[in-house]
């Protein structure tokens, strides 16, 4: 069933409920409710009874050790990892080698902290704070040791190490940085940034944007989306000749 139409009959079904059969149906929905949703559903009432959230102690204390771990990520103290193969075939007399990248144990739990910390900072309405955290992620450049294939080499003995971007490394990651992408986008567009399309259109060389579900990760609606997705297809159609890959 498509989402229109599940949306559709879903509102059809809730109008026979009474109030009691509601907060039955509500309860049965949060007894359900996977924990990543917990802090979303807890927001959202507050959000409906207009109550101030201002930052709490233990959620500063994350943003305060993520930019801590940021300057060491910058540092090269935390750092992704590689090795490279042959993979048969040959160019100039030589064999080719291909490269596998993938986060240390430090750098994936910094990536999986960070990508909560981003969800719960759309929550609290500090999206300048996501869009300064996602942007420092995206213009990183990560330090990177090489090992030997751990098929043919039983230690973690550093052959070389050098600079990776981020940007070229996304789809090593085994993170979803797509989700993060998405709420500095949804962020940006609640903070009017004047930006918003140049941003997009440069986010969307390294990212599949699904833009509908960008009013699935805050707490109020895209006002306009209609307009604001139109204006996005018109940026795109008109700068798709300087688009670079």
């Amino acid at each position: 069933m498509e989402k229109e139409q599940f949306i559709k009959e879903f509102n059809q079904e809730l109008e026979g409920l009474n109030e009691n059969e509601l907060k039955e149906f509500i309860n049965e929905l949060v007894l359900n409710a996977k924990n990543s949703k917990y802090d979303y559903f807890l927001f959202k009432i507050k959000n409906f009874k207009n109550e101030e959230n201002p930052l709490d102690e233990k959620t500063i204390k994350e943003y305060n050790n993520i930019l801590k771990k940021f300057t060491k990520v910058e540092n090269g103290e935390i750092c992704l990892k590689s090795y490279s193969y042959w993979t048969g075939t040959y160019s100039y007399y030589d064999e080719d080698t291909e490269y596998v990248y993938y986060p240390s144990k430090e750098l994936h739990l910094f990536l999986v902290n960070l990508g909560q910390l981003l969800e719960k900072l759309v929550l609290y309405k500090e999206y300048k704070k996501v869009i300064e955290l996602f942007d420092r992620l995206y213009n990183t450049t990560f330090l990177c040791e090489e090992i030997g294939n751990p098929e043919y080499a039983d230690n973690n003995d550093v052959i070389d190490s050098y600079d990776v971007e981020f940007q070229s490394v996304i789809d090593d990651l085994n993170i979803d940085t797509s989700k993060m992408c998405l709420l500095c986008i949804y962020s940006l567009i609640m903070t009017k940034d004047p930006n918003l399309y140049e941003k997009i259109f440069d986010y969307n060389r390294h990212f599949y944007i699904e833009f509908e579900n960008l009013n699935t990760y805050g707490l109020t609606q895209i006002e306009n989306y209609d307009e604001f997705y139109q204006g996005w297809l018109n940026y795109q159609k008109e700068h798709e000749k300087d688009k670079k890959y």
